[in-house]
């Protein structure tokens, strides 16, 4: 066993190939040319320039992302089998890059970061079909990764060559495709800038580029033809009340399924963050009533989590209804006490964590991690604008899901995060 720590401990390339052959094994006993990709196999036949027209004036603007997908529909599948596997390797690579583990903890992040996606739900990306659900969310999520972990590259002053460089741009425009993502890309470099110019009194000029592709691209989603007039038709088909809904009702729909969902549905990431918080009060301050706030903290989100089980029961049955409505469609959104409750538990849980977090690592931890766990409930809320909102199901929360564990993993490493800032 020993010898078998060493050599991973040594060769972080073992952990990469475990990961690679995994996912190759799990891709190849999928079925493929089920849903959304058979019919984007037969509209490929019209061919790639008229269909990319077609698609911007009737129903989205994420034109790179389906150019690459009808070219693998129309290759041997084993094509998209290795890259897509390659694509999960990616992803554990970018969040590495982006955690920046020791020396002496390198292995450990490394293998508890492979774990952390081997046990994510694998069936979620083939719901609406397995090319359309991975070009569309792992994709621009381990291009994204990969392209945001350039900030930590010039963070830790590492040199980067120009062929690197123009990885990034190329990764960039792939992952800013996807709506999300983008977002995702104007908010981090935003804040990297106002960071170089506050600290270094100057921003690299690669960063300045990756910003405003990120804009024009922000831009083109926003003004896409196809994006609006898909929004009437999603409206019509799965949310009609969606009509008369205002700016707040969309926000707080946002806001509260996203809460609801997450509570009822917790992906285990949760529970790691949870134990996270209890390691990090044992490494520093052992603080009895710190462990009482985080154990009480875990309780009630299990409670929480599987009240939907137990419903028959009357306590679980009203812990139950105060998520539930938000979880599907609603056809009015009030202030009442269901939202009232709703928000006031997650407010408790962000200041019970980020409060752990400070007394126990400091500021720019706790202000970092702050930043993340934000942009990940952000990711989210942002479908509130959407009305096929409930339709995309829990593919939606993947960006969030990697962003609390980066989140997570940033915490356990806090030390060198806080030399390097």
């Amino acid at each position: 066993m020993k010898k078998v720590t060493e050599c991973i401990k040594n060769h972080i390339w073992v952990i990469y190939l475990i990961l690679f052959v995994f996912m190759v094994v799990r891709h190849a006993s999928v079925k493929l040319g089920v849903a959304d990709d058979v019919w984007f196999l037969e509209q490929s036949k019209m061919g790639l320039i008229n269909y990319t027209q077609m698609r911007i004036q009737t129903w989205t603007s994420r034109n790179i992302i389906e150019l690459v997908m009808l070219v693998l529909l129309n290759i041997n599948k084993w094509a998209w089998i290795i890259l897509d596997s390659g694509m999960f390797v990616l992803v554990l690579h970018s969040l590495r890059r982006i955690i920046c583990p020791t020396k002496e903890n390198d292995w450990i992040i490394t293998f508890f970061l492979m774990l952390v996606i081997m046990l994510f739900p694998f069936g979620t990306f083939g719901m609406a079909g397995w090319y359309a659900t991975t070009l569309n969310y792992v994709w621009p999520l381990a291009l994204g990764l990969y392209g945001l972990s350039y900030i930590i590259q010039i963070i830790s002053n590492e040199k980067i060559s120009i062929a690197q460089q123009i990885s990034y741009v190329v990764a960039s425009l792939y992952a800013i495709n996807q709506e999300q993502m983008c977002a995702l890309f104007v908010g981090f470099y935003a804040l990297f800038m106002i960071y170089s110019l506050v600290k270094h009194k100057k921003v690299p000029i690669l960063a300045y580029i990756i910003l405003v592709l990120s804009f024009i691209m922000l831009g083109y989603h926003a003004l896409c033809p196809g994006n609006e007039l898909r929004k009437v038709v999603e409206m019509n088909a799965y949310y009609p009340a969606f009509y008369g809904f205002k700016l707040m009702d969309k926000l707080l729909l946002g806001v509260l399924s996203t809460i609801a969902i997450g509570s009822l549905q917790p992906a285990y990431i949760i529970f790691v963050w949870n134990i996270m918080l209890i390691y990090i009060i044992y490494k520093n301050t052992k603080n009895k009533g710190q462990y009482i706030l985080v154990g009480l903290m875990t309780f009630v989100i299990f409670v929480v989590s599987v009240s939907d089980r137990y419903c028959n029961h009357r306590g679980f049955y009203q812990i139950f209804n105060v998520f539930n409505d938000y979880t599907k469609v609603i056809e009015h959104i009030s202030l009442n006490m269901n939202v009232c409750l709703i928000i006031l538990y997650f407010i408790c849980i962000l200041l019970i964590s980020f409060y752990v977090i400070k007394i126990n690592l400091g500021n720019k931890t706790m202000f970092l991690s702050f930043i993340i766990i934000c942009a990940a409930f952000c990711s989210r809320v942002v479908l509130g604008f959407s009305p096929s909102i409930f339709v995309s199901g829990t593919r939606t929360f993947v960006n969030s899901y990697f962003l609390i564990v980066i989140a997570t993993f940033l915490c356990v490493n806090s030390r060198k995060l806080e030399s390097m800032l």
